[in-house]
């Protein structure tokens, strides 16, 4: 898991997707992308890829505001 996250990192920091001063897209982004995963889990669809985006914006938020995503998972 740490190699993913970190494989993320480095793509969202080389595509400057990681901008700390303005975090609310990214949030705002991830609340719409948890309603695509939760209409898909409703109608009983595979929802690997609305997991997946998911967990990307999770990981781009948590590097903007400096926190080890990879870390915090390592712990529990």
């Amino acid at each position: 898991m740490k190699n993913l996250i970190q494989q993320v990192i480095n793509w969202a920091e080389e595509s400057n997707l990681v901008n700390s001063v303005d975090i609310q897209p990214e949030s705002l982004m991830l609340i719409a992308k948890f309603g695509k995963l939760s209409q898909a889990i409703s109608k009983g669809s595979n929802c690997r890829e609305e997991s997946v985006n998911c967990l990307i914006n999770l990981i781009i938020i948590c590097r903007m505001k400096n926190f080890s995503l990879a870390d915090y998972l390592g712990k529990h």
